[in-house]
């Protein structure tokens, strides 16, 4: 069995006590011209129309402005576009459906409570799915499906929620520890939200599963997908699967908090007492306003021909713990990282 503990407390999707927040205002599939229903007006077009007609819903992608390129292409389907633009539009179409999947019409994203805490916490977390349309949004549990092998009988095709649980223990001497799980969850009821409704699934992972006596950062980044048959905003049917934003949480040792208190200052003065753990610990706590100065610190005394085979170490796991990305990269590499960021931060 895996080490790493991911529950979901329970598959059945919870209804929440309220909407979050209003309901945006914004264009819903309601507005858009259904296909084969055009609008009266419509007639025969040239070519140079369907060519500039590309053209506008492509810069409306790239402005991130996908509602109204669907409206755009739900009025030029009944004008029958001829090749080769027929094909460009409906793959214009397929971006644009999966830009409004992607957070314009509906959201699945993984949220705790907060960032940090402490080794032996309940940390309980939620996967969330909202409904950010004017329309009704369904996800089916289940359909059914016919199958050729035993004389076409019905079977059924069940809705997946996969969830990806990756866990990083940055060691101080520059050792990172990844590991991950994957768990598939049936969704055992339809999903139906009205506009600016939720559904959430409970989270819970087990702080102490990995190394609880090591003091050391460790992190649990929680992501997931949904497979589903289908997902509709109204009538609008937008492709699968949908992706589950994620998130990380850091985990410290017991008696590591006192470090979030004016951490830079705690950075250098780990250095100077060669403490590759308070070092590591000091630096993830370092905020955005501080990124640029801590970058400067640690790629200086990274160079530094007299800092010692410990301390380079230590200062590895710190850019490991900065990028969070999970890649190995040698000390020249973490230094040439460096320099790259502090040259992105203002």
């Amino acid at each position: 069995m895996s080490r790493i503990s991911l529950v979901i407390l329970s598959v059945v999707f919870l209804f929440s006590c309220g909407t979050e927040g209003e309901a945006p205002s914004a264009v819903g599939p309601q507005n858009a011209v259904s296909r084969g229903q055009g609008p009266a007006e419509a007639q025969p077009a040239s070519e140079d129309f369907f060519r500039e007609r590309v053209e506008a819903v492509g810069q409306l992608l790239l402005k991130h402005q996908p509602e109204k390129a669907f409206e755009l292409l739900e009025a030029t389907w009944p004008l029958s576009p001829p090749e080769p633009f027929l094909t460009r539009l409906r793959a214009l179409d397929l971006r644009c459906r999966r830009a409004l999947r992607d957070g314009v019409w509906m959201s699945a994203r993984v949220e705790f409570s907060q960032k940090n805490f402490e080794m032996g916490a309940v940390v309980v977390g939620e996967v969330i799915v909202e409904n950010r349309s004017s329309e009704i949004l369904s996800i089916p549990a289940t359909r059914a499906v016919s199958s050729e092998l035993e004389g076409k009988t019905e079977e059924t095709s069940a809705s997946i929620l996969r969830t990806t649980v990756t866990y990083r223990e940055y060691v101080p001497d520059g050792t990172l520890v990844t590991e991950s799980d994957v768990g598939n969850f049936f969704l055992d009821r339809d999903i139906r939200l009205d506009p600016g409704e939720t559904r959430r699934f409970p989270v819970d992972i087990d702080t102490l599963a990995h190394n609880p006596s090591g003091l050391m950062l460790r992190t649990y980044t929680v992501s997931g997908r949904i497979y589903a048959p289908y997902v509709l905003v109204g009538d609008v049917e937008l492709p699968g699967p949908v992706d589950v934003q994620g998130a990380t949480i850091r985990v410290y040792p017991r008696g590591a908090k006192h470090l979030a208190k004016r951490p830079l200052e705690r950075v250098r003065e780990a250095f100077r007492k060669s403490s590759p753990i308070h070092l590591t610990l000091a630096a993830s706590y370092v905020q955005p306003d501080e990124l640029r100065e801590l970058l400067e610190f640690l790629v200086t005394r990274m160079e530094a021909p007299e800092t010692s085979e410990a301390m380079r170490n230590a200062l590895v796991a710190c850019f490991q713990i900065l990028a969070g990305d999970g890649l190995k990269r040698d000390r020249a590499q973490w230094s040439a990282w460096a320099k790259k960021r502090i040259g992105e931060v203002r």
